[in-house]
């Protein structure tokens, strides 16, 4: 049993909610990272995520077993909304988690529908004290929980009295959001009129402009067509042009191509959005694994997004450190440091790891493939898994998995972790870099007997051959298990200093002639600013209380709250949570020092933390701390 995380159904629930111990866990803990960038004059994309009524296996708090739906094409979007028909919809934090991950911000909903939503309009919307408590407490909310913004949506009439403090709500709640969190956003649904009809428009224009002024942008109903695209740019102005953002329902429901992968192809709905210079927000991407099923979800989610990526802007690294395991948040086995520390399935989307920056579908051709795996990992649920026909002598499979544009000032101390099938599998980790009009290819690998080789390819272009770096004890004591290797490299600075990392490609071969099927299982890769840290524990004052008897699991198991200080936790990726008895077995995992577990002491009294700090290190489970299960 994991605590779960609810939408709050009443204008009363949401007027007099408060933080408590209860809802301490369901908060996000992973900050929105500045380390992507994307083309500041470029339209933007977003994505409204509407499955099955919302709070499904992502509602648990702590993750679950067995598997759900999950997104890891991140480097599409600039904003994700998670959407569900209560009246204030609270992403769920592995939402929050993983998109800040990526650099992409996350929107909860408020919406009112119909002659219930009327009524509620009614009693918020009858005076400035009524609808300023409102926009105080859900900016309070937003702030607690740490996502970034809300999608406001009004469908249903409201009193004409009414309509122009539905207009200052939008805008004092806009107001407080930027006040409270720099960057905050509040879009628009485009439903009700500045008379208080539901009527949609479908296009930006004078009977909805006075809400798309009063916030950040607007979010337009999917029956438009080409016209009315030209009137919402139109209307919009070129300094706000990007922020009407035009519907496109992948069901499609009057959508122009009629949703599911015609709602990507070239002739359809994104090239006409994209032709007119308006962003997009694409709802129910989910359709893929609701309507085609799990089983096959990686593939078609994979051509779902093919279609979409020359119409999306990619999102790129702009800081050179990087550490991924490549883990989508799920897996059939949870692997610590390559060996099954969990043998079912389990779905923790705020365990998902940095997922590639380039595109996976185009990294598929003829000869060659790259995907996901989850038949083996070094941590986590998977690892990515390259493989393909090598042709001639020598001849290498190059896969592009990371795009950058970040300047590097330090040595850089790079590891790659990695299996091969055959186990005489050579792979080749390629960081590009340029100066100028200069390119420096670094090609980190075991193929060259001296530390450093260098040849010029052109007259601008230099390729640089590293061999391993085994001097620093703390890369020796790595230990590998199941075949796995870690290769370890240090960059000099006068190999990397003052010049600006583009990308990073794996590339694979044999030594076998008779060889020509090369399979590569890649489990992680980190680049740092200093070697992997020693291997020691930072938690301290670890605690084991046992809930009171209301709040027990109903199956029959006491529920534990497991608290604890990490002197170091700034460093920490997640926490494990083993229950040991004769073998440890892996209860739960955390991103914060503390979680709330459903136990049997008939199999294990004592409790193990094992901290997975962010530079891939794993405290082993004897330098972990424990503590007992309270009679």
């Amino acid at each position: 049993m994991s605590q779960e995380i609810v939408p709050l159904k009443s204008l009363e629930a949401v007027l007099s909610w408060q933080s408590s111990s209860q809802t301490e866990l369901a908060r996000s803990s992973v900050e929105l990272s500045h380390s992507f960038s994307r083309c500041r004059d470029t339209p933007k994309t977003l994505v409204c995520h509407d499955m099955a009524g919302g709070y499904l296996n992502d509602r648990f708090v702590g993750g679950c077993d067995g598997s759900g739906y999950r997104f890891y094409h991140w480097q599409y979007l600039d904003m994700f909304i998670y959407f569900s028909h209560h009246l204030v919809t609270i992403p769920p934090p592995c939402w929050t988690n993983t998109a800040h991950r990526h650099g992409v911000q996350v929107l909860g909903t408020f919406i009112t529908e119909w002659n219930d939503g009327k009524q509620v309009c009614s009693e918020f919307l009858q005076s400035s004290r009524d609808y300023r408590s409102l926009a105080n407490k859900m900016v309070e909310i937003m702030k607690y929980y740490g996502f970034d913004g809300w999608l406001i949506n009004i469908e249903n009439v409201i009193e004409e009295d009414k309509v122009s403090h539905l207009r200052e709500f939008v805008a004092y709640l806009t107001q407080r959001c930027h006040s409270e969190m720099t960057g905050s956003k509040v879009i628009w649904y485009d439903s009700v009129t500045r008379s208080g009809e539901l009527k949609w428009q479908d296009q930006l224009n004078e009977e909805n402009k006075m809400f798309f002024d009063a916030c950040d942008g607007i979010f337009l109903n999917y029956n438009w067509d080409e016209t009315k695209l030209q009137n919402s740019y139109n209307i919009a102005g070129t300094k706000r042009v990007h922020d009407v953002f035009v519907g496109v329902d992948v069901f499609g429901r009057g959508c122009p191509g009629g949703g599911g992968y015609n709602s990507c192809e070239c002739s359809q709905a994104m090239t006409k959005i994209r032709q007119a210079n308006l962003s997009a927000a694409i709802f129910a991407q989910g359709w893929v694994y609701e309507t085609l099923g799990a089983e096959n979800f990686t593939k078609n989610e994979d051509r779902f997004w093919q279609l979409l990526h020359d119409y999306c802007s990619s999102s790129t690294f702009t800081s050179p450190l990087l550490c991924t395991s490549f883990c989508q948040g799920e897996g059939q086995k949870y692997f610590c440091k390559g060996e099954v520390a969990k043998d079912r399935p389990w779905y923790n989307l705020s365990l998902q790891q940095v997922q590639p920056t380039f595109n996976i579908q185009g990294q598929r051709s003829e000869g060659k493939n790259l995907e996901l795996t989850t038949s083996d990992g070094y941590m986590g649920g998977g690892c990515l898994l390259l493989r393909g026909e090598v042709r001639r002598e020598k001849e290498k499979l190059w896969f592009n998995l990371f795009q950058f544009d970040a300047p590097v000032s330090t040595v850089l101390y790079v590891t790659f972790t990695s299996k091969g099938v055959p186990d005489n599998i050579k792979p080749v980790l390629s960081l590009t870099l340029s100066k100028g009009g200069n390119s420096r290819v670094l090609c980190l690998g075991e193929e060259e007997a001296e530390e450093v080789v260098r040849k010029k390819l052109r007259t601008t272009v230099e390729e640089v051959w590293i061999s391993p770096h085994e001097q620093d004890s703390r890369f020796n004591s790595w230990q590998n298990r199941n075949k796995w290797k870690t290769r370890c490299f240090r960059l000099e600075e006068r190999l990397v200093c003052g010049w600006n990392l583009q990308g990073l490609s794996v590339g694979i071969s044999a030594d076998d002639k008779e060889q020509n099927i090369v399979c590569l299982y890649l489990g992680q890769i980190q680049i740092l600013t200093e070697p992997p840290s020693s291997p020691s524990s930072s938690v301290q004052n670890l605690t084991c209380s046992c809930l009171k008897q209301e709040e027990r699991d109903p199956g029959g198991d006491n529920l534990y709250s497991l608290q604890w200080e990490d002197a170091g936790y700034r460093y920490v990726q997640y926490y494990n949570v083993y229950q040991m008895a004769g073998d440890s077995v892996l209860v739960g995992q955390t991103l914060t020092p503390s979680c709330v577990l459903s136990l049997n002491s008939s199999c294990g009294s004592e409790l193990c933390v094992q901290t997975v700090r962010r530079d891939g290190v794993v405290i082993p489970l004897t330098d972990c701390p424990s503590c007992h299960l309270p009679d």
